[in-house]
């Protein structure tokens, strides 16, 4: 598991041991074999932003930066089933458009550019095929071929009547490409001190049926939500009182959460072991 934490990335086991500190980063996206983590780095002077998109070697510590992904504004690396390439979210001109790149750092091209006046799309992930893309624009939740080409479509109303979709919501398809974990923001009437915003929670989308399941109760603020394994999904909770949020594993068939690690978000999970 790569996971994020005071603004460096995290490696760990799936139950939160041995963890490491391996970069300075944000967003970590550990590859599907586990050797690599694809990250943000910022390098922000004290006025203006300056992000690239850089891969880790998990064995050597070694960074290197993707300097074919164009402009100094590029955020949230997601790797491709295979592993063999990323998409990134890349700032041209005012708009945020889906670049996908080669894990060597070539062949660099667009996915979706947005005309002016147009939609940003965000979340983007890799849907299980490698050959399209979940990802949303607030009002819908869509799938894009690799060319851009709309090929599925959800609303956002119609899935979460009693939520909304922010830009940094949280998609992750399930390995059999039948259902999408996505964070809503729910109208509820819930506070908690330091917390500014609506509560957040985890849905289930049913791809095929365009419906939505909610799976954690109303009460947790839980968002940042990834697949596990066919029972369990992991995302980050925090209740009244915590400085950080903590990683929780929790049970698709409800049930209480499993903490797994404290102060930890935006885990990614590989299915091989770390190298």
């Amino acid at each position: 598991m790569a996971f994020e934490r005071d603004g460096a990335v995290w490696l760990a086991a799936l139950d939160g041991t041995d963890a490491v500190k391996i970069t300075a980063g944000v967003d970590p996206c550990i590859s599907p074999d586990g050797r690599s983590i694809a990250y943000t780095r910022d390098t922000s002077p004290p006025r203006g932003v300056r992000r690239h998109i850089a891969i880790v070697d998990v064995a050597t510590r070694k960074s290197r930066v993707l300097a074919s992904v164009p402009g100094d504004n590029a955020f949230g690396p997601v790797w491709s089933p295979d592993g063999s390439s990323l998409l990134v979210n890349v700032l041209v001109g005012t708009e945020w458009s889906i670049g996908l790149v080669k894990a060597d750092d070539t062949s660099f091209r667009y996915v979706h550019k947005p005309v002016a006046g147009g939609h940003s799309f965000w979340g983007a992930v890799f849907a299980p095929d490698g050959a399209s893309i979940f990802c949303q624009d607030l009002d819908n939740v869509v799938r894009l071929s690799l060319d851009g080409r709309q090929i599925w479509q959800a609303s956002a109303a119609a899935l979460f009547p009693s939520g909304s979709l922010n830009s940094n919501a949280r998609l992750t398809p399930t390995p059999d490409g039948k259902g999408l974990l996505i964070d809503v923001d729910m109208d509820e009437d819930m506070t908690m001190k330091d917390w500014d915003g609506p509560p957040p929670a985890v849905f289930l989308v049913d791809i095929a049926a365009k419906t939505a399941r909610r799976l954690t109760p109303k009460g947790l603020f839980a968002w940042d939500s990834t697949w596990l394994d066919t029972s369990d999904f992991l995302c980050i909770t925090v209740h009244e009182g915590d400085r950080e949020p903590s990683i929780v594993r929790m049970p698709f068939a409800g049930g209480a959460p499993v903490v797994v690690m404290q102060n930890g978000r935006t885990p990614t999970v590989s299915a091989a072991p770390a190298r």
